[in-house]
């Protein structure tokens, strides 16, 4: 059954003799990356060569954990795939011991999630040119998520609205009470409350003031 979950979840397995200092992959490991340890293994210092650079210092230190503390260590680095590819995985270790309790071995578990931090770095890409286009065209940004976790705004937002960065963005509903003109107000969140039910509908488009902690009032 563990063979049958790990190969249904194409998780590769590994495992760092202490006493040798060699490591072995198993076969869904070496498809990962394209590389084999054979029957013998590779000294682990051979297989850290194929970790990125940048990412070798990160790997280390969770194996030194592992090997410290006992408890299992997590890392996401980019290994070098026998094609000159670069291959994100997500690894998991642990200390094995023997019956006696002394430490024999690190083990591990990978997963290819390539695509994952691909997408995750186009979407970052694509934030930041957003980002860079509301800076230039002075357009201030907010997203507020509907089941209660924190809203995002960029840094105009915070001065659009006169605001202190230092307190973290409003909720809609702090931004309609603390900021949003009186005569505004329920203008304001008639309109939001309804496109919230039915957001099939056209894009919301709206004009209210709001009126800064010096009294002075600005149209948005």
């Amino acid at each position: 059954q563990l063979e049958l979950a790990l190969s249904l979840a194409d998780i590769g397995t590994w495992r760092c003799d202490l006493a040798s200092g060699r490591m072995h992959y198993d076969a869904r490991t070496e498809r990962m990356l394209g590389r084999s340890t054979g029957a013998q293994g590779l000294p682990l210092e051979a297989v850290r060569r194929w970790i990125h650079p940048e990412d070798l210092a990160l790997a280390r230190a969770a194996f030194d954990e592992a090997l410290a503390g006992g408890r299992p260590a997590d890392t996401r680095t980019r290994n070098r795939h026998a094609d000159g590819s670069w291959r994100m995985v997500l690894t998991r270790r642990v200390l094995q011991r023997d019956d006696h309790g002394r430490p024999v071995a690190i083990c591990g578990v990978g997963l290819d999630v390539t695509e994952q931090y691909q997408r995750e770095q186009l979407a970052s890409q694509l934030a930041q040119r957003l980002e860079a286009a509301a800076d230039a065209a002075h357009i201030g940004l907010w997203s507020g998520a509907l089941d209660g976790s924190p809203a995002e705004w960029n840094a105009l937002m915070y001065r659009l609205v006169g605001a202190d960065p230092a307190h973290g963005p409003m909720s809609m509903g702090e931004l309609l009470r603390q900021r949003v003109h009186a005569d505004d107000r329920d203008r304001l969140a008639a309109q939001a409350l309804d496109w919230v039910r039915h957001p099939a509908r056209a894009i919301l488009q709206c004009e209210f003031r709001v009126v800064w902690p010096d009294g002075s009032t600005h149209w948005l």
